[in-house]
């Protein structure tokens, strides 16, 4: 680490960020962005059932699509902003 990443690091941690998040010394920092993990699945399975996922586990693109649609009308933001999560990083 040189100087300046030390320097970088100094302040994050003074203004109480993860200095993980903002450097790439971390290779797995997206899972500690997600603060709910489980949380989509949680309520695909509630929603729609097992009909919402694919054999292998992974949830199909129209279930996700009508479930933005869903919580749109219920209007649950902080829902509504997992969902687009999910939706791209499926894209991924």
């Amino acid at each position: 680490m040189n100087k300046i990443e030390k320097f970088l690091n100094k302040i994050l941690k003074y203004w109480g960020l993860n200095p993980h998040l903002i450097t790439k010394t971390k290779p797995k920092w997206i899972q500690e962005a997600i603060k709910r993990p489980g949380r989509v699945r949680r309520v695909m399975r509630l929603w729609y059932g097992e009909k919402a996922f694919n054999p292998d586990g992974t949830i199909k693109m129209e279930y996700l699509n009508k479930a933005i649609e869903r919580a749109k009308k219920i209007k649950n933001l902080s829902l509504l902003r997992a969902l687009y999560l999910a939706k791209t990083l499926k894209r991924l």
